[in-house]
């Protein structure tokens, strides 16, 4: 895994650019308004840091968790368009937690977190949803990656992903309450990774499948990018976003999609992840344009899509829900359903329509679903 010191140059570089691009793109600081907290301030902190001029601290710590890595910054950042070089959040913050850590520094909510993962699975500490299932050798076709979310909080979309795999015939076995370990490497405690991959390795091997897929876009991201930095080498199975999964039967027509009302208006929400980490974001538009459904584009969509605030709900839950209401109002008007394809940005999403008509006497009746969740109603 990186250190920080890996990236001393391109913090520089961005200190000594002070372009301020990225400020209005950041879901943080668009609510937050503190330089500290903008992409750029908290590159500036970790400058300071690098040259010495600060000490590792607890309050340290909890500035550089005002961020979702959501990477809107690196859609805008001047030295990413005008240059060769990278700015790569998804990299730089992680390590300056870790960083921190390392040096025995740590926040509550990060350590309810990796304590939540260890005693029952999932982040949420649920003792209910702890993994019970018996993973017995054999092979499937498909392992089907439920996630913390789905499993524990948005159980639908893994009853409707179940159904229509079902539908399908799909030979796959679902695999619950298993953490894939990017929470953890989110927030900066990675002594802890290696151990929980070599756990889901060990499950995934013996149901020798060759195709592993979710409908959580950071397990599939995280197992298909950082899974083979730690057994080193090759995955033996191929990782893809449920959406794919559902485009490529709809292409071949075995996933017929019967939807009649033609007054419904639908929007799409393209996840951060989805879209600006594993660039899919045509996929879901593909199924439900398939399904000729009146689709409504978002002002900020696919790889300049705006944040949901999803990042931040474990550990800043008000800001995250504030965030969520400021994407809600950017719904077009007379909109029906609001769709996405994230189980964390379901949750939020829909936290943040009651957020939106509080804060901002936002007048919406728009009702926020799973992709996987509106489609498995119109199998026919």
């Amino acid at each position: 895994m990186d250190g920080l010191s890996l990236y001393r140059n391109i913090v520089d570089l961005c200190v000594s650019c002070r372009c301020g691009k990225c400020l209005d793109s950041c879901p943080i600081y668009r609510v937050v308004r503190r330089e500290m907290v903008s992409p750029r301030g908290k590159l500036k902190v970790i400058h300071a840091y690098l040259k010495g001029e600060i000490s590792p601290s607890e309050s340290l710590l909890e500035s550089i968790a005002y961020c979702t890595l959501c990477l809107a910054c690196e859609v805008n950042c001047g030295i990413n368009r005008l240059t060769s070089m990278h700015i790569s959040m998804s990299r730089i913050i992680p390590s300056f937690r870790w960083e921190l850590i390392k040096n025995g520094y740590e926040l509550p909510q990060y350590k309810s977190i990796i304590d939540a993962v260890w005693k029952t699975d999932n982040i949420f500490g649920d003792v209910n949803h702890k993994s019970k299932q018996q993973i017995h050798s054999g092979d499937v076709e498909v392992i089907y990656w439920s996630g913390c979310v789905a499993s524990v909080r948005r159980r639908n979309i893994d009853i409707s992903i179940s159904s229509i795999l079902s539908k399908l015939k799909v030979d796959f076995k679902s695999l619950n309450n298993l953490c894939c370990g990017y929470p953890l490497y989110q927030i900066g405690y990675w002594k802890d990774l290696e151990a929980i991959i070599d756990k889901n390795m060990e499950v995934i091997r013996r149901l020798d499948s060759n195709t592993v897929v979710s409908s959580c876009p950071a397990c599939i991201g995280f197992i298909r990018d950082f899974y083979p930095k730690i057994v080193e080498g090759k995955l033996p199975f191929r990782v893809k976003h449920i959406s794919e999964v559902f485009q490529e039967y709809v292409e071949s027509g075995d996933l017929k999609l019967n939807f009649e009302d033609r007054d419904i208006a639908v929007a799409y929400h393209d996840p951060c992840h989805l879209a600006r980490y594993l660039n899919i974001y045509d996929q879901p538009r593909n199924i439900l344009k398939n399904m000729n459904i009146n689709l409504i584009e978002m002002e900020k969509n696919k790889l300049e899509t705006e944040c949901c605030g999803g990042g931040v709900r474990l550990v800043l839950p008000e800001l995250s829900t504030t965030i969520a209401a400021q994407r809600i109002l950017t719904i077009p008007k007379n909109t029906n359903y609001l769709l996405t394809s994230c189980p964390t940005c379901t949750i939020n999403l829909g936290d943040g329509v009651t957020i939106a008509k509080v804060l901002y006497d936002f007048n919406t009746d728009v009702k926020v679903m799973d992709l996987a969740e509106f489609i498995c109603q119109f199998i026919k």
